[in-house]
């Protein structure tokens, strides 16, 4: 080799160390760097990790080195990362290691783990500690990061002798440093103290992991890494049950025997916690009270007097270590940016330099250089030491120019699209399917069907099922009613507006805000509608809100009638058949009878569970009262008393109604089955009815039913089948709504725009033409992540699950002339990218891990290598050139080692989530939901600076998708769908969008994007 490496990321692509060719950095520290390597003679990649040149003028270091290498290269169990190889070059200490193609569990703990999960994660991790401890070493560095997930989810221990190497005598002399270096997060407190420590300061530490683990928390918050280690040594650990009250007693013994303060209170060996494990992994088998037994010695408190003192001692020595420990980098000359040292030696880095600001205890600046900006020391939410650049100051971005949709009618499936003139706005030009389905009516002279949907209200004719009017809500209809003439619609919305409609026209006529009663116990202004109704002489209407509050409105004075409570909510009501009265259900176990004239309760009935619907038979003798139990309650009016249940129904009934002779009843219910039964006479109320006949009717929760006024018909809806009509004589499907789909989880357009293709649920996939608005293909499967497309349009690529689970799924290949399929590639993971070259060559799919390349001509495997670097898997052909990089954002193809920079230095915490490479520019989302815009067009990344950065506590911004072409890209914030160009002044606010459900597609070509609801309809917007 002609010099040692170099340890800039941009420079080492290609350079040898003895038989490993480096390929990329996988992470950087203060101790060494780590390398993603190729071994030229086994032919695999290996984890290379160096020593810093600043370590090799420490004789004592290197013996040191040697001494820890041979040991840990002797260590050989299943449950290990395997340091294969040791030694140095020119002088060049290295270790080489086991390349693990995984994740760690840090990345997995996104929540709590049930605590037999976690037990049999974690026993093989104890057990591989037992065999280490009798080999005499200790880890010294026990946490989540450090235990890696092989891609066969079987847990490795790595870092091994990492710590100690780091507290050799050498350097604790040189700087006077006594206390542990580790991280303090999940450091013993004899560590944290510089105690000497034994392999109970392990069992401390995999303790606290279990612990945060079954809890979803860690066991200390802190401002700042001392401050982390001063409450190991003082400061009690909560019960687990504290944080998640359904841990049993006697899993929290066993996390808190592994945590005592004093390691004499503690497991007195890493065999004895592994055998506790063990027994927690058998679950319902555990045998608790041998774990009982096992974990049953006290707990030792700590007096308060002695908590104080040893405080006092902590702060007063806090400022010596922090002052120490910078003397010892100044002296050995190690540049301060690199003080954070390497969490795992095989895992990928979540990043050495952080550029999120952090809150602080004490900042420490040292100038480093002119070009270089100042550096400031902060603390991350792990508590490790982090460096973080102080960015430049930069000018304030222009204030963006934003745009509230005004939503047009636009046009429906099978209408060709037509592109407005105007091209300085956003324009809704289309959309299509219908929605979820809420509430469905018939008319009161059955000429036609109404449907509140997630979309809007749609009215169709009752014969030939065309629609009539569409009226345009802007927000997800929740309730609909007729008036008794037909001529108007009303219509409630999930976020309490209620309006009325011109039922022919579409027109608005009234806008109707809900009023509050005098005394209201439930306070909130604005809540979901439930049910409308119009009176008699259609002069005025009934509201119910969910927050129990009830609205009667003069539609002719234009002024609220009275404004009633019904605590604590009124989840349903309807008018009695005389209109002098209406009813209530609560929510709870009660339907309230109350007078208009009066504004008064005048009955109670006590229903046998809770009431979440009713209904009326058309006689009005008749109510029908449902809830969350699987059954259906019938009371007679008349008698005011409860006559019959339809009981064991399998499910929670949706809704109810009678047929138009008061005969027979139907009955929606949640596994959306329907259920029809002969209504009883007094002779059978004490009898067991059967049903007289069930329909299968969806495969999700049926929402409404209603029965035709004039025919033997009902209807029914849902969310993913917004219309569907039966025949009630014989109990078979009339007519089904081609415009209902499921929701939508994937859509990516083609390059040119003229087709998109959409994942539903149910891997369902359908292929569209979007000028003429038209299904051209629909078939199984979903949609990898990436873009399915290749450039030239001939292929698109879909995800099918394999014949077995072993083989894993399959890419299949489509023909977009023809929807045929070409061939399958298998071995594939559902987590799997998949992006074609733009010269549509060849096809790479994979993850930040781990991918494959096809000839797109033979689609025959090729042979590559690459691996992780901080953020984005690099890729490359044997000839060793750079082909593709893997990152949360998808797959990048280029040669451009300005994309390596970048994922190199992303913020610590961060996903990349889009690169616009036109505009140089990065969306980021930081691990609390920030998403954050970085501008990096200068070499000199000291300079870069982050011109846009979202509050966590004023915003709730999740990024959606992207386009790199046209710079726009997608997001939610709350209920808000947000359009925003990356660079120009320009966004788009959607207001009353669907709970963050939306998918999004950008095409540059055509200056379109689409929308895809979880509700299953597709809506089409231009881009200015």
């Amino acid at each position: 080799m002609g010099g040692s490496i170099g340890f800039v990321m941009n420079n080492i692509f290609g350079k040898k160390l003895g038989r490993y060719i480096i390929l990329d950095q996988l992470g950087a520290g203060g101790m060494a760097t780590v390398y993603n390597a190729y071994d030229s003679r086994d032919e695999r990649n290996v984890a290379v990790k160096v020593i810093l040149p600043s370590k090799r003028s420490s004789k004592v270091f290197i013996q040191q080195f040697e001494k820890e290498a041979k040991a840990l290269a002797g260590l050989n169990h299943t449950n290990i990362v395997k340091v294969l190889d040791y030694g140095s070059d020119n002088e060049q200490p290295y270790l080489v290691m086991d390349y693990i193609q995984g994740g760690t569990l840090k990345e997995a703990m996104k929540e709590p783990f049930g605590w037999e999960k976690a037990a049999a994660i974690l026993a093989p991790i104890a057990r591989a500690l037992e065999y280490v401890h009798n080999q005499d070493i200790i880890h010294r560095d026990v946490k989540p990061s450090n235990i890696l997930i092989d891609e066969n989810y079987n847990p490795l221990l790595s870092d091994f002798g990492i710590v100690k190497l780091l507290e050799s005598q050498d350097e604790i002399d040189n700087t006077a440093i006594g206390v542990g270096v580790g991280t303090p997060d999940y450091m013993s407190p004899e560590q944290g103290m510089g105690k000497s420590i034994d392999y109970r300061a392990d069992i401390y530490s995999l303790g606290l992991v279990f612990y945060e683990m079954v809890t979803g928390q860690k066991a200390y918050t802190a401002d700042s890494p001392m401050a982390m280690v001063i409450k190991h040594v003082t400061d009690e650990i909560p019960n687990p049950s504290i944080l998640n009250n359904n841990i049993p007693e006697y899993i929290e013994k066993a996390i808190m025997r592994a945590v005592q303060k004093d390691p004499k209170y503690r497991y007195q060996s890493m065999a004895e916690f592994a055998d506790v494990l063990e027994m927690i992994a058998l679950g319902e088998k555990a045998p608790k009270n041998k774990i009982l037994k096992l974990a049953g010695h006290k707990r030792k408190i700590l007096k308060p007097i002695l908590l104080s003192t040893i405080s006092l001692i902590f702060v007063l020595f806090s400022t010596y270590f922090v002052m120490s420990y910078f003397r010892f980098f100044q002296n050995n000359n190690i540049p301060i940016y690199s003080l954070y040292e390497l969490g795992t030696l095989a895992a990928p880095i979540n990043g050495d330099i952080s550029l999120t600001p952090q809150p602080i205890i004490t900042e420490i600046v040292v100038v480093v250089s002119p070009k270089i900006q100042t550096m400031v020391v902060t603390s991350t939410p792990d508590m490790e030491i982090v460096i973080g650049k102080t960015l430049t100051p930069q000018p304030t971005p222009t204030v963006q120019k934003t745009e509230i949709a005004v939503i047009e009618n636009p046009s429906f499936l099978k209408t060709p699209l037509s592109y407005p003139n105007d091209t300085e706005k956003f324009r809704e030009i289309a959309r299509w399917g219908i929605g979820g389905g809420n509430e469905i009516e018939w008319s009161h002279d059955g000429s036609k069907i109404g449907i509140a949907t997630s979309n809007g209200v749609y009215i169709y004719n009752a014969s030939s099922k065309k629609l009539l009017t569409f009226i345009n809500i802007k927000e997800i209809a929740t309730t609909l009613a007729f008036s008794n003439d037909d001529s108007m619609v009303a219509v409630g919305t999930k976020t309490g507006q209620v309006s009325v409609w011109d039922s022919v026209t579409g027109k608005i006529q009234t806008d109707i805000q809900m009023k509050k009663p005098t005394v209201m116990r439930v306070l909130a202004d604005k809540t979901s509608v439930h049910a409308v109704e119009f009176s008699l002489e259609d002069d005025k209407l009934l509201i119910s809100y969910e927050n129990g509050v009830i609205n009667y409105y003069d539609l002719k004075k234009r002024k609220h009638s009275f404004a009633l409570e019904q605590y604590p909510n009124a989840r349903d009501m309807i008018f009695s058949k005389d209109h002098q009265y209406f009813f209530v259900a609560n929510g709870e176990g009660s339907i309230f009878k109350w007078d208009i004239a009066s504004t008064k309760k005048v009955n109670e009935f006590k229903n046998p569970g809770v009431v979440n619907g009713i209904n009326i038979s058309p006689n009005g003798e008749f109510l029908l009262a449902a809830g969350s139990q699987n059954a259906v309650y019938l009371w007679n009016l008349l008698e005011e008393r409860m006559v019959y249940s339809f009981a064991n129904l399998g499910a929670p009934a949706k809704d109810m109604a009678f047929s138009n002779d008061n005969q027979f009843i139907v009955i929606g219910l949640q596994n959306g089955q329907i259920k029809v039964f002969k209504n009883p006479t007094p002779e059978e109320y004490f009898s067991i009815i059967p049903e007289f006949y069930t329909i299968e009717g969806y495969g999700d929760e049926l929402r409404s039913v209603s029965f035709s006024p004039v025919t033997n018909q009902f209807v029914t809806s849902s969310w993913d089948n917004s219309l569907i009509v039966w025949d009630f004589n014989s109990g078979e499907e009339i007519y089904r709504h081609d415009y209902s789909m499921k929701k939508i989880n994937a859509m990516y357009f083609s390059p040119s725009g003229d087709w998109l293709v959409t994942e539903h649920d149910g891997y369902i996939i359908r292929v569209w033409n979007v000028d003429q608005a038209s299904l051209l293909y629909e078939f199984d499967g979903y949609l990898p992540k990436g873009y399915p497309f290749s450039e030239d349009e001939k292929y698109f690529v879909v995800g099918s699950p394999g014949a077995t689970a072993m083989m894993g799924d399959q890419l299949t290949i489509i023909a977009r002339t023809n929807g045929q399929q070409v061939t399958s590639l298998d071995g594939m993971d559902k987590q799997y990218y998949v992006q074609f070259t733009e010269d549509s060559k060849v096809l790479a799919a994979g993850t930040v891990r781990s991918a494959n390349l096809w000839d797109v001509s033979t689609w025959e495997k090729l042979k590559f290598h690459g691996g992780v670097t901080q953020g984005c898997g690099q890729y490359f052909t044997p000839q060793n050139e750079l082909l593709a990089l893997v990152s949360d954002a998808g797959i990048l193809f280029a040669k451009n080692e300005n994309i390596i920079e970048m994922c190199g230095t992303k913020p610590v915490g961060a996903f990349l989530k889009y690169y616009f490479p036109a505009m140089h520019e990065v969306v980021f989302v930081l691990g609390n939901g920030n998403i954050w815009e970085w501008d990096f067009k200068g070499v000199d990344y000291s300079s870069s600076y982050i011109h846009m950065a979202t509050s966590i506590k004023d915003s709730d911004e999740y990024f959606i998708a992207g386009d790199a072409e046209s710079g726009y890209y997608a997001s939610f914030d709350r209920a808000v769908l947000i359009i925003k160009h990356i660079i120009l002044n320009k966004s788009l606010i959607i207001p009353y969008q669907d709970d963050y459900k939306y998918k999004a597609a950008f095409n540059a070509e055509k200056g379109i994007f689409a929308l895809g609801s979880q509700f299953g309809a597709i809506q089409i917007w231009t881009l200015p």
